[in-house]
C-alpha cells in the first residue's frame, strides 16, 4: 500500500470499524491533523470476542487529538477513545526522519461504548492516560490479554463470547479502579476511615446484592435496603451521587445480562423473549425499546451480528 494511505487506511480498518450497537460519531470539523504519515507502518491480526475485538499489531506511535502521546509499553495500558481523533508521528518530538519514528507492538481491544458502564466525562478523564499493567488490575487484564492471544486458535466459538464479557469486565474494574484512586483524599491522620472509604465500600456492598439477586422479579429499592441494613432515604442518595437511581442501575445490569446471553452462542436456540423474561423482562415489545435504547440496535440485530462474528473467528 502507498506510505500516503496507510494512516488513513488504518484510521478506518483498525481505529474505527463497525461495532455491534455502534453509532456513526459526528464529524470532525478540523479533520484528522495528519500531514507527516509518510512513515506510518502497522501490521495487525484481529479476534472477535462476542461483541468486543482485540487486535494485535505494532505501529507507528500515535497521538491523540490532544497532544497526548498515546504510545505503549511493556507496562502501560491505555484507553483510547475513538472519538478523539489519532494524529501521526509528531515530528517536534521526533524530528522528520520517519524512520526515527519505530514502532511499538500492542494488543488493541475495541468495546462499543454502550457495554462501558462509566459516564462520559468519567471515560474522558482516563481517555490517554497510561495505566500500569505490571500490577493488580492492570497486571490481571494485561495477562488475560496476553493469555487469549497465546491461545486464540483452541477456543470455539461459545469460549470467544464469554472470554468478551469477561473482558469487559476486567477492564471496567480496571477504569473504576482508578477512577476511585484519583477521587481518593489523603487518609486522616487518625488511620481511621475516611468518610469517602466508607460510602464505596457501602455502594460496592450493595452493587453486589444486586448483582446476585438481578434474576428477582421482587428486587427492588426497599427489598435492597433491608438486606444491606441501609435505610432507604440512604441507598437513594447513594445513587442520585453516581448521577443515577437504584432503578435504572438495576435495568441497566439487566440489560447486561440479556446482552451477554444473547451474544453467546450456547443460548442461540433460546427465543429472545425467554432471555429478556428471565432477566426482569417479561414484556418484549418494552425490553426491545430499552435494549435499542441502551446499545443502539435491536436484540435480534445484536444477537445476528455477535454469533455471525463468532462464526467467522
Amino acid at each position: 500500500m502507498p506510505a500516503r494511505e496507510r494512516f488513513s487506511f488504518r484510521q478506518e480498518t483498525v481505529i474505527r470499524p463497525p461495532l455491534p450497537g455502534d453509532e456513526p460519531g459526528p464529524h470532525d470539523p478540523h479533520g484528522p491533523q495528519v500531514p507527516h504519515t509518510d512513515g506510518f507502518r502497522a501490521s495487525t491480526r484481529t479476534t472477535s470476542l462476542g461483541p468486543v475485538r482485540m487486535s494485535v499489531h505494532t505501529y507507528s506511535p500515535l497521538w491523540d487529538r490532544a497532544g497526548r502521546d498515546s504510545t505503549v509499553t511493556r507496562s502501560d495500558l491505555v484507553l483510547c477513545d475513538p472519538s478523539h481523533t489519532c494524529h501521526g508521528p509528531d515530528p517536534a518530538a521526533h524530528g522528520t526522519d520517519p524512520a526515527a519514528h519505530g514502532t511499538v507492538a500492542a494488543i488493541h481491544v475495541q468495546v462499543p461504548r454502550a457495554l462501558i458502564p462509566l459516564r462520559q466525562d468519567q471515560v474522558d478523564r482516563l481517555a490517554a492516560v497510561r495505566m500500569p499493567a505490571g500490577e493488580g488490575i492492570g497486571a490481571l487484564l494485561g495477562q488475560f490479554l496476553t493469555q487469549v492471544d497465546r491461545d486464540a486458535s483452541g477456543y470455539r466459538p461459545a469460549d470467544a463470547a464469554r472470554l468478551g464479557s469477561t473482558l469487559i469486565d476486567l477492564l471496567t474494574a480496571l477504569l473504576v479502579h482508578h477512577l476511585d484512586a484519583d477521587a481518593e483524599p489523603e487518609p486522616p491522620a487518625s488511620g481511621r476511615r475516611s468518610p469517602a472509604g466508607g460510602r464505596r465500600e457501602l455502594l460496592a456492598r450493595i452493587h453486589d446484592h444486586i448483582e446476585r439477586s438481578l434474576s428477582d422479579r421482587e428486587l427492588c429499592p426497599a427489598a435492597i435496603a433491608v438486606a444491606c441494613h441501609v435505610s432507604l432515604r440512604t441507598l437513594h442518595r447513594l445513587f442520585r451521587e453516581e448521577d443515577t437511581t437504584v432503578r435504572d442501575w438495576i435495568r441497566a445490569r439487566r440489560l447486561e445480562r440479556c446482552r451477554r446471553e444473547l451474544a453467546d452462542p450456547r443460548c442461540r436456540h433460546q427465543p429472545v423473549h425467554v432471555i429478556a423474561a428471565r432477566w426482569g423482562h417479561p414484556d418484549p415489545a418494552n425490553f426491545t425499546r430499552a435494549f435499542r435504547t441502551a446499545y443502539g440496535v435491536t436484540p435480534h440485530s445484536y444477537r445476528r451480528q455477535c454469533l455471525d462474528d463468532s462464526q467467522q473467528s
